[in-house]
């Protein structure tokens, strides 16, 4: 057509499509590979009438062609949606029809521990990609099973005020892989002394999206801390950072029921963990830790164990404190953000690692330095399902970054300048398709909304 494709070049491994009318230039993902091609019977061309001879070039087209995604955020035309104070977390469900985001904060001096307190905010995503609440809004923990702990391990304490909780402290939201379940990480903080650390379940229905809470599955007082979780994609393990007791958890989990079950050892050593990420195929857990630091770890895909690699440690820089990682789709390579200091208007940065495909699974620094600069304090960074972009919100300025990712060699190029976002951006998340991303703004209470 007039305004159709006009050209298409393509040389075995990259591809372009060039549209005269918009003189617009995209690249394509060209799969190369072997093939078998079948011919229909009859066959368009016969052997009478073709006139090939052995060796000569034959070109199949076709009228359907994939774009490879330039990574660019386009704002919904509702841009936004309502969420409770300070959303956190937030996480897709892996059918991309479900939105479910952490609820970070809760001052419990005015309020009953036997209110149901909101904790997760749980949305069905509409066909033009706008999220809507589901009924309920919201699921939450049973502060009143939890508390109870509390009063019997204080019992005996004259000061009332041991027995009394500040807040709580919502920590990490994950999503198993087969959508069953959800866990939640958080911490009761008491008026005096130290705090109680748990995880509790809640299981989810493939028909409708809604949680319902399940049960509390594990507890610590303040030697612990539940910073962060990952699962394995098999959904057979399950790794926990333990900030202030200088570990990660290792656990078997029960894919029928969603139990965990410690591993022996039950934990592997770690300085001050509060970031990790499980490469998808399995044979790396990659740890952040002792402010600057990525800890490497073999993970033995049969018992499911780690065990720590040499060097066990990469150093990013010694005057950065890390915020987040992740690991591409492909396992080939995991990013690092970091900034400069612990304050809001900290410049921010991202480093780029190479993963070898063999053992140790060990990381190596693209550039031997951070690879590109992105917002200010930077908080999570996330790539897409096709590892084509990486994005990161810049909780310090409001703003996502977005970047390309070379997938040779792995590095990140900046796209563009950052995208402005509501105030103080904190989680993000990409439906599976990679068609919507949403951005949790925590001092906005909102979550923004992107095709």
């Amino acid at each position: 057509t007039d305004n159709g494709l006009e050209m298409m070049i393509v040389n075995g491994t990259d591809g372009w499509v060039l549209t005269f009318a918009t003189n617009v230039l995209k690249q394509l993902k060209v799969l190369t590979g072997t093939f078998t091609v079948s011919i229909a019977n009859p066959a368009i061309f016969t052997a009478a009438s073709h006139g090939l001879e052995a060796g000569d070039a034959v070109l199949l087209s076709s009228t359907e062609v994939t774009l490879a995604s330039d990574g660019v955020l386009t704002p919904l035309a509702t841009p936004t949606v309502a969420a409770a104070t300070n959303p956190k977390q937030i996480v897709s469900s892996d059918d991309g029809l479900y939105v479910y985001a952490l609820n970070a904060y809760v001052d419990l001096y005015e309020v009953s521990v036997t209110t149901q307190l909101p904790t997760i905010l749980q949305y069905i995503k509409n066909v033009d990609g706008t999220l809507s609440s589901l009924s309920p809004p919201s699921q939450t923990i049973n502060v009143a099973e939890v508390y109870t702990e509390i009063l019997n391990d204080t019992a005996g304490n004259p000061n009332a005020n041991y027995r009394k909780l500040s807040s709580i402290d919502y920590n990490d939201l994950v999503i198993s892989p087969d959508g069953l379940f959800v866990y939640v990480l958080f911490t009761m903080n008491r008026r005096i002394s130290y705090a109680y650390n748990y995880m509790v379940c809640f299981s989810r229905s493939l028909t409708n999206g809604v949680l319902t809470y399940s049960s509390k599955m594990f507890t610590s007082n303040s030697t612990s801390q539940f910073s962060a979780m990952v699962i394995s994609a098999d959904g057979e393990s399950v790794y926990i950072a333990n900030t202030a007791a200088n570990t990660v958890s290792q656990y078997s989990r029960s894919t029928v029921t969603g139990e965990l079950t410690p591993l022996d050892p039950a934990t592997v050593a770690v300085t001050s963990p509060t970031r990790l990420c499980i490469a998808p195929d399995g044979t790396g857990v990659y740890v952040l830790g002792n402010t600057n630091y990525v800890y490497q770890f073999i993970r033995n895909t049969s018992t499911k164990k780690l065990s720590a690699s040499t060097p066990a440690t990469v150093l990013t820089d010694a005057s950065l404190t890390v915020t987040d990682i992740t690991c591409s789709p492909d396992s080939a390579s995991v990013y690092v953000t970091a900034h400069l200091t612990t304050g809001i208007t900290s410049p921010g940065f991202v480093y780029s690692f190479s993963k070898s495909m063999t053992t140790p699974f060990n990381l190596t620094m693209i550039g031997g330095t951070y690879n590109a600069f992105t917002g200010l304090q930077p908080k999570t960074i996330i790539i897409s399902a096709d590892g084509a972009n990486a994005y990161v919100t810049g909780f310090g300025n409001n703003t996502v970054s977005i970047y390309t990712r070379n997938e040779t060699t792995f590095a990140l190029t900046l796209s563009g300048l950052p995208l402005t976002t509501e105030t103080s951006p904190y989680g993000i998340c990409i439906t599976p398709n990679d068609k919507n991303v949403y951005i949790s703004n925590f001092n906005s209470a909102t979550i923004s909304q992107y095709s």
